[in-house]
């Protein structure tokens, strides 16, 4: 089944550092930045049909910022094959300032 993320406070958990590191992990390049640094437009060539853009918000206070969340998990739940629910949890899981202190 394919669910698609759509909780604005749970996407607006997600870190911006968290998804950077993903996309440089994963071939993804970084083509520049938008608004005053306020977004990156990152890029991947998988061959020359398969071209993909992600336009990643780096400042929560963007009135949009869920929404482009929302966007970069469609996006890599088509690139990766995986289920949103998936990706989300692994960026999640991956931010440590969700893990509580002792």
């Amino acid at each position: 089944m394919k669910v698609t993320i759509k909780d604005s406070q749970t996407l607006k958990t997600v870190q911006p550092d968290i998804i950077q590191a993903h996309l440089q992990a994963t071939g993804w390049q970084e083509t520049g930045r938008i608004y005053n640094d306020a977004g990156a437009i990152w890029r991947l060539n998988k061959d020359t049909a398969n071209q993909y853009e992600i336009l990643l918000p780096l400042q929560h206070n963007l009135g949009d910022y869920a929404e482009r969340i929302s966007n970069i998990l469609k996006t890599l739940e088509i690139v990766e094959s995986r289920h949103q629910v998936d990706i989300l949890s692994e960026f999640i899981t991956s931010n440590p300032q969700r893990i509580p202190e002792k």
